[in-house]
């Protein structure tokens, strides 16, 4: 289907993927699917631009092609340091997830409108069963909470959000972090609840806040 929509209607178009399978997948897919051109790895907002741009392929950094009929893997694209500045534009997706539900949470939530949401990018620990260090290059960065507030807020207020579904691969990562956000949604006065994933051995403190302030589901 894939290859149909796209290939098949322009041949000439670049056939571009990325997302967390492709690190360790990326020679793969371009041996069995010769229809791809080229795999993003890791983070793609820098990568994906350049190739929008219509920069060479050799050029880029943290994509893996062919050029000549070999597959070549370009050096790794640096993680972007200050993720504080990444926005996601819901608009362009919002017509096709606003039924979307988390449906691991109570029935009671599902009455309301969900939104998935992502504070931060990889994990500053490195569980063996875990793959979040290696596709984020062993990189933790989180946006401040602060800053989570202020989307949480605009959400709410544009897409009339009741519980966000936080995808971290680690809520925060700091007790410190987390209770600076717990009182800033506090003070906010949003009514929202929502669902973080944190490490066993949470202190207790952190847990009541969290608690206190809309977090239905670890």
């Amino acid at each position: 289907m894939f290859r149909f929509c796209a290939k098949s209607e322009n041949p000439d178009c670049k056939l571009v993927i990325g997302g967390p399978h492709v690190n360790a997948l990326d020679e793969q897919i371009l041996k069995h699917y010769p229809f791809v051109d080229a795999v993003v790895r890791m983070e793609g907002e820098e990568a994906m631009f350049e190739i929008v741009k219509n920069e060479p392929f050799k050029k880029i950094l943290g994509i893996t092609w062919r050029s000549n009929g070999k597959i070549v893997r370009n050096p790794d694209r640096p993680m972007i340091k200050e993720i504080n500045n990444l926005h996601f534009d819901y608009s362009l997706i919002f017509s096709e997830i606003k039924q979307w539900k988390d449906f691991e949470v109570p029935r009671e939530l599902q009455k309301v409108n969900h939104l998935p949401i992502i504070a931060s990018r990889g994990c500053p620990f490195q569980c063996t069963f875990c793959a979040a260090h290696e596709q984020w290059a062993r990189v933790y960065r989180s946006l401040s909470p602060d800053e989570v507030i202020k989307r949480m807020d605009y959400l709410v207020s544009q897409y009339d959000i009741g519980y966000f579904r936080f995808y971290d691969a680690l809520f925060m990562a700091s007790d410190k972090k987390i209770l600076e956000f717990c009182d800033l949604l506090k003070k906010s006065k949003l009514n929202v609840s929502f669902r973080i994933d944190l490490r066993v051995g949470t202190s207790k403190e952190v847990l009541k806040r969290l608690r206190e302030v809309g977090c239905d589901v670890v």
